[in-house]
């Protein structure tokens, strides 16, 4: 199971993830696939889109979600804090509902334009 991050599933080290268009933010549950900045204080969606590279389905994924300040330099773990949805499990890979978060830290995203690391 992966997310795709410009590595193909494949466990070299990746210094920048912020290009990703696996993971994105919606400001509402409305299955939307544009990233929007989240609004601080308020509930953010987090999506992610996740990969299988086995031959058989995947059962009991368990997604994990973090965040961290826009104007951090995005250490793990020091820099980041778990989603208030921190984990979700699916019972296989599809889309399943996406992690609700806010956060009064977070000053928006940094990465790309139209997908983020949040």
């Amino acid at each position: 199971m992966y997310i795709e991050d410009g590595r193909g599933g494949e466990y070299a080290y990746q210094p920048d993830f912020s290009a990703t268009t696996s993971i994105w933010n919606r400001r509402a549950d409305d299955s939307g696939t544009d990233h929007q900045d989240p609004v601080l204080g308020e509930t953010n969606f987090a999506y992610v889109i996740i990969k299988n590279r086995g031959t058989e389905p995947a059962t009991d994924v368990t997604v994990q979600g973090f965040h961290a300040d826009a104007n951090a330099d995005l250490v793990y773990p020091t820099s980041w804090e778990p989603m208030a949805t921190a984990s979700l499990t699916a019972p296989t890979v599809a889309r399943t509902a996406p992690p609700r978060w806010s956060s009064a830290r977070s000053r928006g995203c940094r990465g790309t334009p139209g997908r983020n690391a949040c």
